[in-house]
């Protein structure tokens, strides 16, 4: 039986180091992205990392090329 369910990629963006990649679940593959919890304190009950559901970047009007 294979336990893998996905994969994840070490990004790098103007803020920061993040994961990206995709999970299956039911035989639907669902992109994902991972970052690390900036805000957490030491002692708190939070999370290290958050994970979410990727989206497409939408382009801004503001940097189209008009022709």
């Amino acid at each position: 039986m294979n336990d893998k369910i996905g994969a994840l990629w070490i990004k790098t963006s103007v803020k920061g180091d993040f994961l990206s990649g995709n999970i299956e679940i039911d035989g639907k593959k669902i992109p994902i992205v991972c970052f690390k919890n900036t805000l957490k304190k030491e002692g708190e009950n939070t999370p290290d990392y958050n994970i979410l559901i990727s989206k497409p970047r939408e382009e801004k009007k503001d940097n189209l090329i008009p022709f």
